[in-house]
C-alpha cells in the first residue's frame, strides 16, 4: 500500500489554528492532564506540527490547510471520544464549525490515540474511515476488509491521524456524526465522540 511518510516529532506546544469564516465549535478547554506543554507526552507535543495526507487519483497529495487546522487543534479539542479500559484507547472525529449552509461540504476528520503502552498503532496511509454513522445510520462499509498491510507500526502511546478526511453533503436539519470501529490495532469495536451539526 502507498503510503505518506510519518511526520517528525516536534517539542512545541499546541495551539489550536482558527479556520477562516468558520462558525468555530464551542470554546474548547484543554484538559488538566494536557494544561501545559510540560505535562503533555512527547506524541501529543507534536500535533500543532502534524501532517495530513488525502488521495487525489493514485497520488497522495497534502490535505487542505483548512482540514490541517482543524486536526492541529486535537490537543484543546474538548470533545474528545471516550476512553476505553483497559487499553486506553479512543477515537475522536472533528469538524471545523458546528454550523452549514445547504449545499457545504461537512469534512470530518478522524484521530485514533492509545493512551497507554500495550496498542500497535499502524500509522501510514491515509487509510479510509470504515464505520461512520450518520444520524444513527451507517454510511459506507462497517469495517475494513482483510488485508495485509505493508507499512510503519508504532507502538502506544501514540496517536494516528492518518485517515482521510471523510466528507458528507447533509441535507437541511440537525445531524449526529460519530465513527465506530475495529482500527488494524484490534480486536475491540472503539466508539468516538458524538458531533451534533445544524445545516441551513
Amino acid at each position: 500500500m502507498e503510503s505518506a511518510p510519518l511526520p517528525p516529532p516536534s517539542t512545541s506546544a499546541n495551539v489550536a489554528t482558527p479556520v477562516a469564516g468558520a462558525v468555530a465549535q464551542p470554546t474548547p478547554t484543554v484538559a488538566a492532564d494536557s494544561a501545559t506543554a510540560a505535562q503533555l507526552p512527547a506524541y501529543l507535543q507534536r500535533m500543532s506540527h502534524a501532517d495530513l495526507y488525502a488521495r487525489v487519483g493514485g497520488k497522495i497529495v497534502d490535505a487542505p490547510a483548512a482540514d490541517l487546522a482543524v486536526l492541529q487543534g486535537y490537543v484543546a479539542w474538548a470533545n474528545k471520544g471516550p476512553l476505553q479500559e483497559p487499553s486506553g484507547q479512543r477515537l475522536t472525529i472533528m469538524t471545523a464549525k458546528t454550523r452549514y449552509a445547504v449545499g457545504e461540504e461537512v469534512r470530518v476528520i478522524h484521530v485514533h490515540e492509545a493512551t497507554k503502552p500495550g496498542v500497535e498503532l499502524y500509522v501510514m496511509g491515509p487509510k479510509t474511515a470504515y464505520g461512520k454513522f450518520v444520524d444513527g445510520v451507517l454510511v459506507g462499509p462497517a469495517t475494513a476488509p482483510d488485508t495485509s498491510y505493508d507499512g510503519a507500526v508504532v507502538p502506544s502511546p501514540y496517536i494516528d491521524h492518518n485517515y482521510e478526511v471523510s466528507v458528507h453533503n447533509l441535507a437541511a436539519g440537525t445531524h449526529k456524526l460519530q465513527w465506530k470501529t475495529v482500527t488494524l490495532s484490534g480486536p475491540t469495536q472503539l466508539v468516538s465522540n458524538e458531533l451534533v451539526v445544524d445545516v441551513r
